[in-house]
Protein backbone atom coordinates (compact mmCIF):
# COMPACT_ATOMS: atom_id res chain seq x y z
CA UNK A 1 0.00 0.00 0.00
CA UNK A 2 1.24 3.43 -0.88
CA UNK A 3 0.78 6.71 0.86
CA UNK A 4 -2.18 8.53 -0.74
CA UNK A 5 -0.52 11.91 -0.06
CA UNK A 6 2.71 10.97 -1.87
CA UNK A 7 2.97 12.03 -5.50
CA UNK A 8 2.65 9.26 -8.06
CA UNK A 9 5.92 7.56 -8.97
CA UNK A 10 7.87 8.81 -5.91
CA UNK A 11 7.95 5.41 -4.21
CA UNK A 12 9.79 3.80 -7.10
CA UNK A 13 12.39 6.61 -7.27
CA UNK A 14 13.07 6.71 -3.52
CA UNK A 15 14.28 3.09 -3.40
CA UNK A 16 17.17 3.44 -5.86
CA UNK A 17 18.04 6.90 -4.49
CA UNK A 18 18.20 5.56 -0.94
CA UNK A 19 20.29 2.64 -2.15
CA UNK A 20 22.67 4.99 -3.93
CA UNK A 21 22.98 7.24 -0.88
CA UNK A 22 23.50 4.23 1.37
CA UNK A 23 26.25 2.94 -0.93
CA UNK A 24 27.90 6.37 -1.07
CA UNK A 25 27.84 6.68 2.72
CA UNK A 26 29.27 3.17 3.04
CA UNK A 27 32.10 4.05 0.68
CA UNK A 28 32.76 7.29 2.55
CA UNK A 29 32.83 5.46 5.87
CA UNK A 30 35.29 2.84 4.61
CA UNK A 31 37.55 5.54 3.18
CA UNK A 32 37.52 7.52 6.42
CA UNK A 33 38.36 4.34 8.34
CA UNK A 34 41.21 3.58 5.93
CA UNK A 35 42.54 7.12 6.33
CA UNK A 36 42.42 6.69 10.11
CA UNK A 37 44.39 3.45 9.94
CA UNK A 38 46.98 5.05 7.66
CA UNK A 39 47.28 8.02 10.01
CA UNK A 40 47.92 5.71 12.98
CA UNK A 41 50.54 3.77 11.01
CA UNK A 42 52.28 6.98 10.00
CA UNK A 43 52.27 8.25 13.59
CA UNK A 44 53.78 5.01 14.85
CA UNK A 45 56.44 4.99 12.14
CA UNK A 46 57.43 8.57 12.94
CA UNK A 47 57.51 7.86 16.69
CA UNK A 48 59.83 4.89 16.20
CA UNK A 49 62.08 6.82 13.83
CA UNK A 50 62.32 9.71 16.29
CA UNK A 51 63.19 7.43 19.22
CA UNK A 52 65.88 5.58 17.28
CA UNK A 53 67.18 8.87 15.90
CA UNK A 54 67.54 10.42 19.35
CA UNK A 55 69.36 7.35 20.67
CA UNK A 56 71.65 7.32 17.64
CA UNK A 57 72.50 11.00 17.99
CA UNK A 58 73.26 10.71 21.69
CA UNK A 59 75.35 7.55 21.30
CA UNK A 60 77.30 8.70 18.26
CA UNK A 61 77.77 12.17 19.68
CA UNK A 62 79.25 10.88 22.91
CA UNK A 63 81.43 8.41 21.03
CA UNK A 64 82.76 11.10 18.71
CA UNK A 65 83.38 13.46 21.60
CA UNK A 66 85.38 10.89 23.53
CA UNK A 67 87.31 9.77 20.44
CA UNK A 68 88.14 13.39 19.64
CA UNK A 69 89.36 14.00 23.15
CA UNK A 70 91.50 10.86 22.93
CA UNK A 71 93.12 11.99 19.68
CA UNK A 72 93.78 15.52 20.89
CA UNK A 73 95.35 14.25 24.13
CA UNK A 74 97.44 11.70 22.21
CA UNK A 75 98.85 14.36 19.86
CA UNK A 76 98.92 17.26 22.35
CA UNK A 77 102.67 17.77 22.24
CA UNK A 78 103.25 17.32 18.51
CA UNK A 79 100.26 17.96 16.20
CA UNK A 80 97.31 19.12 18.27
CA UNK A 81 96.21 21.82 15.78
CA UNK A 82 96.44 19.43 12.85
CA UNK A 83 94.37 16.83 14.72
CA UNK A 84 91.76 19.44 15.72
CA UNK A 85 91.55 20.68 12.12
CA UNK A 86 91.16 17.17 10.70
CA UNK A 87 88.50 16.30 13.27
CA UNK A 88 86.61 19.47 12.41
CA UNK A 89 86.70 18.66 8.69
CA UNK A 90 85.64 15.09 9.40
CA UNK A 91 82.67 16.21 11.50
CA UNK A 92 81.61 18.70 8.85
CA UNK A 93 81.72 15.95 6.22
CA UNK A 94 79.62 13.69 8.43
CA UNK A 95 77.08 16.47 8.99
CA UNK A 96 76.80 17.35 5.31
CA UNK A 97 76.45 13.66 4.40
CA UNK A 98 73.72 13.20 7.01
CA UNK A 99 71.76 16.19 5.70
CA UNK A 100 72.03 14.89 2.11
CA UNK A 101 70.94 11.43 3.23
CA UNK A 102 67.91 12.77 5.12
CA UNK A 103 66.83 14.96 2.20
CA UNK A 104 67.02 11.98 -0.15
CA UNK A 105 65.21 9.74 2.34
CA UNK A 106 62.41 12.23 2.90
CA UNK A 107 61.89 12.78 -0.82
CA UNK A 108 61.59 9.00 -1.38
CA UNK A 109 58.79 8.57 1.16
CA UNK A 110 55.43 7.42 -0.18
CA UNK A 111 52.69 10.00 -0.30
CA UNK A 112 50.64 10.04 2.91
CA UNK A 113 47.22 8.42 2.52
CA UNK A 114 48.25 6.86 -0.79
CA UNK A 115 45.95 3.86 -0.30
CA UNK A 116 42.99 6.10 0.51
CA UNK A 117 43.61 8.25 -2.53
CA UNK A 118 43.95 5.15 -4.73
CA UNK A 119 40.64 3.79 -3.46
CA UNK A 120 38.92 7.11 -4.08
CA UNK A 121 40.30 7.17 -7.61
CA UNK A 122 39.04 3.61 -8.22
CA UNK A 123 35.58 4.63 -7.00
CA UNK A 124 35.65 7.66 -9.24
CA UNK A 125 36.54 5.53 -12.27
CA UNK A 126 33.79 3.03 -11.41
CA UNK A 127 31.24 5.85 -11.22
CA UNK A 128 32.40 7.27 -14.53
CA UNK A 129 32.04 3.85 -16.13
CA UNK A 130 28.44 3.54 -14.96
CA UNK A 131 27.38 6.97 -16.19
Amino acid sequence: MTDPDAPAGRGREAGPLRSLLSSALGLLQSHVELAGVELQEEKERLRQAAAVGVLAVIGLGMGLLMFSALLVVAFWDSHRLLVLGLLTLGYLAIGIGAVAFMRRRLSDQPQPFAATLAELEKDRERLRGRS
